[in-house]
């Protein structure tokens, strides 16, 4: 079983060889190093990356402990701490620590940590953009997934991040090109691509194309807060207001000004659009 990922590399530039693609550098250093030669960081890694997207306090912490699993059996494990790094991200996003200002700062720390033991992993360079995303350094996390894109133009995931941080620097209609180009790419997406290309809609006023795309998510619970404004800003409130109660039992401690310090727009009239739309279905200041 140990010998499995040096055969996935073999077989890849066997591959590679025969398609006589051409490759840069840095594309073949990825080819030729494994994630991980420990099957079991890899299948903590694995672990935790599913809990993770369930985007729970409680499913959240447990992927960390998976994901420090995996770094304590590798210490050069980049993925691990790309994942660590969402982590706290997430305690900070949702605020479900004391300190969240001190979560941002760690999963910077961690992010900037997994490019370092292993610069050819786009899913690193991916954190990285996610981690300076959320600290309104929109620039570099552009500039952090465009290099996660560079070292692996195919992974779909990343290409989607990467659109999401398109929305934020206000070229929405860009990013809505590169979530179709995803979603081609990996036909099973999971439900955040639909999370991230609601938003994209809903930051250009098509509410109702929002709600359509977020209708179609398995758990359209994760998009309460969208779904509440987009229904107020067409003026069906009394389903926003529905929705806002939902929004409610999920996030108990959930208040419009903490939320307001979240999305990182640089368009300030975006931010200030969202927030009128959750304060029209009486959500709390």
């Amino acid at each position: 079983m140990a010998e499995l990922f040096s055969i996935e590399s073999n077989v890849l530039q066997v591959i590679i060889a025969h398609l006589a693609v051409r490759v840069t550098g840095a594309e073949l250093d990825r080819v030729r190093h494994s994630e991980t030669n420990h099957l079991e960081a890899y299948d903590y890694a694995l672990r935790g990356q599913q809990l993770v997207n369930e985007c729970t306090k409680e499913t959240n912490n447990k992927a960390r402990k998976f994901y420090e699993l995996a770094v304590a059996l590798d210490p050069a494990y980049a993925r691990a701490y790309a994942g660590l790094s969402r982590t706290h991200n997430f305690d900070w996003k949702y605020s479900w620590v004391n300190s969240p200002e001190r979560a941002l700062d760690t999963a910077l720390t961690l992010a900037k940590k997994g490019v370092g033991v292993d610069p050819t992993d786009s899913r690193a360079h991916a954190e990285l953009g996610f981690a300076h995303l959320y600290r309104k350094e929109v620039d570099l996390a552009i500039a952090s997934y465009r290099r996660a894109v560079e070292l692996n133009p195919n992974d779909a995931d990343v290409m989607a991040e990467l659109a999401d941080a398109l929305v934020y620097d206000d070229h929405c209609e860009q990013a809505l090109e590169m979530f179709d180009r995803a979603m081609r790419l990996n036909p099973f997406y999971p439900d955040w691509y639909l999370h991230y290309k609601a938003d994209a809609l809903s930051a250009l006023g098509r509410y109702e194309e929002a709600i359509s795309v977020i209708q179609s998510m398995n758990e359209p619970l994760n998009c309460a807060r969208m779904m509440t404004a987009a229904l107020a800003h067409l003026g069906r409130l009394p389903e926003a207001q529905k929705h806002a109660l939902l929004l409610l039992e999920r996030y108990p401690n959930f208040s419009i000004s903490r939320w307001a310090r979240v999305p990182p727009y640089k368009n300030p009239e975006k931010i200030q659009r969202f927030m009128h739309g959750l304060r029209l279905a009486g959500l709390p200041e």
